[in-house]
């Protein structure tokens, strides 16, 4: 839960009452590692998998019609690679 909450830049707390309403909701499962008992895995059900790949279909869509659509497809790539350009700085 910890890297969970550090990649969504979330509390600790705040992604346990995330995790906490996903499991009542039936889209994750919590299980203890095998290897690590401080770990607690979260894994997503098939209904979890369904509502994130519907997730994800809402998303592409909005970015389509949003951004793709308001400056074009070759200003978008520009875009996309400035923004995952290395940074010389790093």
């Amino acid at each position: 839960m910890t890297e969970l909450a550090r990649h969504l830049e979330f509390s600790t707390a705040g992604i346990t009452k995330v995790t906490d309403r996903l499991t009542h909701a039936g889209l994750i499962v919590r299980s203890p590692c095998q290897v690590d008992r401080r770990v607690v895995r979260a894994t997503l059900t098939p209904e979890g998998l369904e509502a994130a790949r519907q997730a994800a279909g809402i998303l592409a869509d909005a970015l389509n019609r949003e951004v793709i659509g308001k400056i074009g497809q070759e200003d978008f790539a520009r875009l996309t690679g400035l923004v995952t350009a290395p940074d010389p700085g790093r």
